[in-house]
């Protein structure tokens, strides 16, 4: 197994410098309030949990109340729900009290959040909502935004006007724009901070497949020096625990090869798992070791086929009305396929994320439904250019 360095080597994620006047913008509407409560994604993954980590420990240390609202993901990194005061976005209901200051981190459109996480994020006036995201993701939930998708020259940071949400499209994790904003501000983030965005970092980084740019190079060496041999040991076990695989996980992935079909044009390659799938119910649906092995499965078989230019998997959850699709893909092709699909089929599709990695839901139970969603994803890829 590769070392977290040597596998860092071999990814790549852009970090634009941010402007100071945005930075200090956006604290001073979280320190505006008393209490802040911190909002995580649907499914969260590394990067925006250890964003909300790294913000939650910066807020204590600020003396300002803050809560984490997060969904699944219970082996991310020292997920302790009485260390960050975490509420799993299930339990989110009406009776859920806000605090003085909403801040979303790692998404910044509806589109990724829960129904009724997006209905508790809605009592909140748009003045007292601030986010840092890396999605160009349409359906923006907050009309002012500053969208940022060039590499900045060295040491010349462009005058923006400065706004409650910060996005920057040419990042590949959010966590890099985090240490960027704290870096802003003139401030050292302590070791719990750093070690929260340095592995969030590594996370999304190593989903993508690009050389490091200089850029990225510099907060990759910053956050490092930081830590020293026995944080990477904490960083790099969570990692392998987190990959640990039962008996019954194990041969569920060695099986995936037998449930794949292909476009008609057989630029992708797909699995339709349905409602009543008995191995994929036994496991507990899209929990993380799922979603590890499915997003390993994409990967793999991307980079085995080269014939291939996506690889989609379309899965129950567990709540037993929503079926999700993930798309992992060369190039910007996902996208591609979600945009088309949104034009051509239906503008009320559900879906987004990266260039190269995409992930949509729909919300029924109805295995006709669920199957017309998917064909309209199969059929974009036969229709999209490559």
């Amino acid at each position: 197994m590769l070392s977290i360095n040597q596998r860092m080597a071999n990814v790549s994620f852009k970090a634009n410098v941010m402007p100071k006047n945005q930075a200090q913008h956006i604290d001073n509407i979280l320190h505006s309030g008393k209490s802040v409560d911190i909002f995580c994604h649907s499914i969260s993954d590394e990067d925006t949990f250890n964003s909300a980590t790294a913000f939650y420990n910066y807020l204590k240390q600020e003396g300002i109340n803050a809560r984490i609202i997060a969904s699944g993901g219970k082996s991310n990194y020292d997920y302790d729900t009485s260390k960050y005061n975490i509420i799993q976005a299930k339990d989110i209901n009406d009776n859920t009290k806000k605090a003085d200051i909403a801040l979303c981190v790692d998404f910044s459109s509806k589109d990724r959040l829960n129904s009724n996480v997006y209905k508790h994020l809605q009592k909140y006036d748009t003045s007292k909502i601030v986010g840092i995201d890396h999605h160009d993701d349409k359906n923006k939930l907050h009309p002012d935004f500053n969208q940022v998708t060039k590499i900045y020259e060295k040491n010349q940071v462009p005058a923006l006007e400065a706004k409650n949400y910060y996005i920057d499209s040419s990042a590949k994790s959010n966590c890099g724009i985090i240490y960027r904003f704290f870096e802003a501000l003139g401030k050292t983030p302590n070791k719990e901070i750093t070690r929260a965005l340095y592995t969030g970092f590594f996370d999304d980084t190593a989903k993508s497949k690009c050389e490091l740019d200089e850029n990225s190079k510099e907060v990759k060496a910053k956050l490092s020096s930081a830590l020293n041999i026995l944080d990477f040991g904490k960083i790099q076990k969570h990692f392998i625990e987190k990959t640990m695989l039962t008996k019954e996980e194990k041969a569920f992935a060695k099986n995936l090869k037998n449930r794949v079909q292909y476009s008609k044009n057989g630029k992708m390659a797909f699995i339709e798992i349905k409602n009543d799938d008995e191995e994929w119910n036994n496991l507990g649906r899209n929990t993380e070791k799922t979603t590890i092995i499915l997003g390993k499965f994409r990967k793999k078989l991307l980079d085995k086929n080269k014939n291939l230019e996506s690889v989609a998997v379309f899965y129950p959850c567990e709540d037993g009305i929503t079926y999700k699709m993930s798309i992992t893909s060369n190039k910007d092709y996902a996208m591609k396929i979600v945009d088309y699909a949104k034009e051509y089929y239906s503008k009320d599709i559900i879906a987004g994320g990266h260039p190269e990695r995409c992930g949509g839901s729909i919300v029924t139970s109805n295995p006709i439904e669920q199957h017309k969603w998917v064909n309209y994803f199969i059929n974009s890829s036969n229709q999209i250019k490559y």
